[in-house]
């Protein structure tokens, strides 16, 4: 019956019928058809697949512009649901979003047409989050956890004998019990988080929210404490004994932990020979072990202004797997010739026991090629060896078509208490570049020697761009008077280079390779060889950080496992088995490293807002980085971001053009596009919604 009513309900030519006349359509009489007719209708519309109107019409969910996604809420309190059905996502308005939360699946109903789709949350029909985090606060005789992120729109009603020993104004995670439909739940303290003064609390608190693990159970820890701490050469008569060679790490100087080694040598026939020596965590890190099923739920490190919350335990991430100086440790060796013009000879890859002769920073060996650091004559010549090859491999990226996005990076410097005492930008210099390099040209060739094998492998993918986010691009960046050469629909990776180069200097250019950037598609991870567009690479894979990132230690695996043991190569079986593995791990990378992203873009946010909090009413210079309806973004040169609103632009009144993509006054004498550099004064400040108002200084603006 269920069947018959689909096939009905689904044809082309169907008008909206009420359950008796459905009963009809489908031939029946009778009172027994007729209430299984209903039983099943009810259980289509369970399903989300029909739904009725108000008058009890009966249609396909999707003919009454109703639609099932899942609503990605923004800093706002606004939101966008993406369905199957529909292309664009589906916007809603901040007070069309019910009481849905972000990730929830939700029932939308459109307000608008398809073609610019906006409506309505009238449904929850799965809950994405089971825990709240926020405030604990007494109202009367009632406890309510107040939460911390504004985009929450929830309350939480605790009962006395639920607080589990929580106390007024403690941080605490509670667990939602009930959910009730005037944005309140019911729910019990599972955890106190930590008290309102504590350092660091702030960043500890949008941890908590993410919802991404953060500790290890005693399980892993005592897996953890069982790993010997040393090794001993002839425990390892598989692994070539390199501890003799000249091989050292080049990391910050903050860096806790090191897991890629570098070394270098200049061949008889005038080659390089570059080796890349890889912290082998595989040999530590057995599939199935407590260790391991942690690491695949985390798949990444994460790094917060004050704090890193690794995918390894200590034991591991800093012990046994991190290449200190003088110190025996396995490794998974790269080692490549390559000849004068930067192209690949020939790739050795092996498994070898190595120790690292020096501990360098990047700021120290920066210092060498400046001449103020003189090191001994052999970790000089290694140095400038290496300084030279790194310059070749960069132009031989360049002239295949590989792009070098000019992106700042901002650091957080922070006291004894997690507070912010300063932001500077950080500068790369040579070492920094010449350690990318030789990374890059080690996932190359590790992902070259498993796809010439036909081994399965899992590769870091990023696709061409889309053609029309180009064009949308070169719209807005003609007005600062740069212009992205499309030729025919498609756009040459040199034409991309052009305009990188010309838009190399100041805050104009920094504009420029920000909104490029956002018009690239993004990297992720492969079961399938796409190429990286970005780095020109017809084969790429990540197998330079496994201490950081599973779909390394993935790979590491299936070099042991395959590429070095070629009698594996005819077992279908585990052939079969890595092929799943892949597609698993790559698909919870992707998602995991989505998640981790936006939690250290808010962490980075709400911590710039704390120390604008110290300037306010201070002018400073900036660019104008985005315009949108309802008003346009400028960036300091510190890196932080704010916004001007409409009324804080000016004396006089202004319009939005967004044709134009422009706010002007009346008679367009004064106009604010992306591009221009203005001075602003921070008027207002709030670290809880990571929102900084600026006000534009009189007589500053500037074409």
């Amino acid at each position: 019956m269920k069947k018959l009513i689909l096939e009905l309900i689904s044809k082309d030519d169907y008008k909206p019928l009420v359950a008796s006349k459905i009963q009809e359509e489908l031939g029946f009489t009778d009172a027994k058809s007729f209430t299984e007719i209903v039983k099943c209708l009810n259980q289509l519309e369970d399903e989300y697949i029909i739904g009725h109107t108000a008058k009890g019409k009966y249609d396909l969910l999707s003919r009454l512009n109703r639609f099932i996604g899942v609503l990605d809420l923004k800093d706002g309190g606004f939101g966008f649901v993406s369905t199957e059905e529909l292309e664009k996502d589906i916007f809603i308005p901040r007070n069309m979003t019910l009481n849905a939360l972000n990730k929830d699946t939700v029932l939308v109903e459109l307000t608008t047409n398809l073609s610019d789709p906006e409506g309505k949350i009238i449904e929850v029909t799965k809950r994405n989050t089971v825990y709240l985090v926020g405030t604990l606060k007494q109202r009367g005789r009632n406890y309510i956890v107040y939460p911390d992120n504004f985009k929450t729109n929830m309350i939480a009603i605790i009962d006395s004998n639920s607080l589990n020993g929580a106390k007024v104004n403690d941080k605490v995670k509670v667990f939602i019990t009930k959910y009730q439909s005037d944005g309140k739940c019911s729910g019990e303290i599972v955890s106190i988080i930590g008290k309102r003064d504590d350092p660091g609390i702030d960043v500890t608190m949008l941890l908590e929210e993410s919802m991404l693990r953060h500790t290890f159970n005693s399980d892993i820890m005592k897996e953890a404490s069982c790993i010997k701490q040393h090794i001993k050469k002839e425990d390892y008569p598989d692994y070539r004994d390199l501890s003799s060679e000249l091989i050292f790490t080049i990391d910050g100087i903050d860096a806790r932990d090191f897991d890629d080694a570098v070394g270098i040598k200049i061949l008889e026939n005038g080659n390089y020979e570059l080796g890349v020596y890889i912290a082998d965590v595989s040999s530590y890190v057995l599939p199935g072990s407590f260790i391991d099923e942690e690491a695949f739920k985390r798949e990444f490190s994460i790094y917060l202004p004050d704090r890193v919350v690794p995918m390894l335990p200590f034991e591991l991430s800093n012990g046994i797997c991190s290449l200190n100086p003088n110190e025996l440790r396995l490794t998974l060796a790269c080692v490549m010739e390559i000849d004068q013009k930067g192209n690949l000879v020939s790739t050795d890859i092996f498994k070898a026991i190595i120790k690292s002769k020096y501990r360098l920073t990047y700021k120290y060996v920066n210092e060498v090629f400046e001449g103020n650091q003189l090191p001994d004559k052999e970790l000089l010549l290694s140095l400038n060896n290496m300084r030279d090859l790194a310059k070749i491999l960069g132009n031989n990226r360049h002239l295949r078509g590989g792009l070098d996005f000019d992106t700042r990076e901002s650091k957080i410097i922070l006291n004894e208490l997690g507070k912010v005492e300063d932001i500077i930008v950080v500068n790369r210099g040579i070492s920094e570049n010449l350690i990318e390099e030789f990374m890059i040209k080690a996932n190359e060739a590790v992902a070259e020697a498993l796809g010439y094998q036909l081994l399965p492998c899992i590769y870091r993918i990023h696709e061409e761009p889309i053609i029309e986010k180009l064009e949308i691009f070169n719209k807005i960046v003609s007005k600062m008077g740069y212009h992205l050469n499309l030729k025919k629909g498609e756009v040459h990776p040199k034409a991309i280079q052009q305009i990188l180069e010309d838009a190399n200097n100041g805050l104009q250019g920094r504009v420029v390779n920000s909104l490029l950037l956002r018009s690239m598609a993004k990297a992720k991870y492969s079961d399938t060889n796409l190429g990286h567009y970005g780095l020109a690479s017809p084969a790429y894979a990540h197998f330079t950080s496994p201490i950081r990132r599973y779909p390394d230690l993935l790979i590491h695996r299936l070099i042991k496992d395959l590429y070095l043991e070629q009698k594996q190569l005819n077992n279908e079986t585990i052939l079969l088995s890595y092929d799943k593995i892949i597609s698993d791990v790559a698909e919870a990378s992707n998602d995991i490293e989505k998640r981790i992203e936006r939690l250290e873009r808010d962490t980075i946010d709400m911590k710039k807002c704390e120390y604008m909090k110290n300037y306010l009413d201070i002018p400073f210079k900036g660019v104008i980085s985005s315009v949108t309806k309802w008003g346009f973004y400028v960036e300091l040169e510190n890196t932080v971001e704010g916004l001007v609103a409409p009324l804080n632009m000016g004396v006089r009144k202004y319009f939005y053009d967004e044709e134009l993509l422009c706010w002007h006054d009346k008679s367009y004498q004064k106009v604010y596009q992306i591009g221009d550099i203005v001075e602003v004064i921070p008027i207002a400040v709030s670290k809880e919604r990571r929102e900084i108002d600026f006000i534009i200084k009189e007589n500053s603006y500037e074409k």
